[in-house]
């Protein structure tokens, strides 16, 4: 089932509600949406809710591109939320290894 949220907020939020009930859940998001889920994230990991969320980095700002990349989206994700809680972080390499990745994070 595939439902279309207003923002990243409802998506994450739904995600964890889905997770509450026993399904495997999912949402996804780029750039700045990912700061917006933080709160839920937190909740989902105090509550020990499996979730999750697939982060798609752009290159650069919402303003545009950037005049160089780094790899602080991921810095970021590896300590997102609040609170002590354990994540999974998987950071593909490529389209292929996204797919791989992708069945791991919801088979795990």
């Amino acid at each position: 089932m595939v439902v279309q949220t207003e923002d990243e907020i409802s998506a994450i939020n739904m995600a964890i509600g889905a997770g509450i009930a026993g399904t495997r859940a999912a949402t996804a998001t780029s750039g700045p949406g990912l700061s917006l889920m933080v709160e839920g994230t937190g909740f989902a990991g105090m509550n020990e809710v499996p979730v999750v969320i697939t982060h798609y980095q752009r290159a650069g700002p919402s303003t545009g591109m950037a005049t160089r990349n780094s790899q602080s989206d991921l810095r970021f994700v590896m300590h997102m939320g609040h609170g002590e809680f354990p994540r999974i972080v998987i950071s593909s390499g490529d389209h292929k290894e996204a797919i791989e990745d992708a069945f791991k994070a919801l088979n795990c």
